[in-house]
């Protein structure tokens, strides 16, 4: 079972390698996978839609009126806003695609309440 899993998840990162898209209505190929916790790379959320992820998942905690990205309340820090870091840029990629994937498929954010 070890192998398979470590196989599979080899295949999808090469995968998401050869489907990037540069287009920001690209025909990035749609990954069976959702994104989780990138709010930590520089590109949150827009690399996860190039790589053409079907979703994404942030952990949110509620502290001084915003929600904020991350694991527990001591973690949490400004600059790391749910609405800056997710929910404006797929309002952009709604605006200028009238969806979200590059295809038809529904695309999924799940909100985390920590």
């Amino acid at each position: 079972m070890g192998r398979w899993l470590v196989g599979t998840v080899l295949l999808l990162l090469l995968t998401a390698g050869i489907a990037r898209s540069s287009e920001p209505c690209g025909p990035a190929v749609p990954l069976p996978a959702y994104s989780h916790n990138d709010y930590r790379g520089d590109r949150p959320c827009l690399e996860a839609l190039e790589l053409g992820y079907l979703g994404l998942e942030a952990d949110v905690v509620y502290k001084n009126g915003a929600f904020l990205l991350a694991h527990s309340r001591r973690e949490a820090r400004a600059g790391f806003e749910l609405e800056a870091t997710y929910l404006l840029p797929l309002l952009e990629r709604v605006r200028q695609c009238s969806r979200v994937t590059a295809d038809p498929r529904p695309f999924l954010l799940t909100i985390e309440d920590k």
